[in-house]
């Protein structure tokens, strides 16, 4: 089964940037996509293993404006069933880097950004979803 998310407008981009998938098979898929009112937020879904959509959760940034984008890149699963997603995040003067928890139900547990150089923040993320034990249930890799 396929399913297509077409964002709060029912149109608009809307780019996946990485999945991952649970010991359950559910898929879990992080980008980003037009918002309501605002341009790129974060956009991550959980899929059941029948491809139905269990919940969506979004993150608009700090600014909540039209002119910032905000774009998750990469995703990570624990043991516990949370979710974390990492991307970048503008406003109006820098680049942030920003990493989110959420539960199994998709409800957002705690934020964290980062400043700093573009590559020094890019390891820095990664390196805090390295250190998680991940589920690891399929062949699939990132690419």
């Amino acid at each position: 089964m396929a399913s297509k998310y077409t964002g709060p407008n029912g149109s608009g981009r809307n780019d996946a940037h990485d999945l991952a998938v649970d010991a359950s098979g559910n898929v879990y898929v992080t980008g980003f996509g037009n918002g309501s009112g605002t341009s790129y937020d974060y956009v991550t879904i959980k899929y059941d293993s029948n491809g139905n959509e269990v919940w969506v959760a979004r993150y608009d940034g700090v600014y909540n404006s039209s002119s910032t984008d905000d774009k998750a890149s990469c995703i990570a699963l624990d043991g516990a069933g949370n979710v974390y997603v990492t991307g970048t995040s503008n406003d109006p003067l820098e680049t942030k880097f920003v990493t989110l928890k959420y539960d199994s139900n998709g409800n957002r547990i705690w934020m964290t950004e980062h400043r700093g150089s573009y590559m020094e923040q890019l390891k820095t993320n990664l390196q805090a979803l390295r250190w998680m034990p991940l589920q690891t249930s399929t062949s699939l890799e990132r690419v």
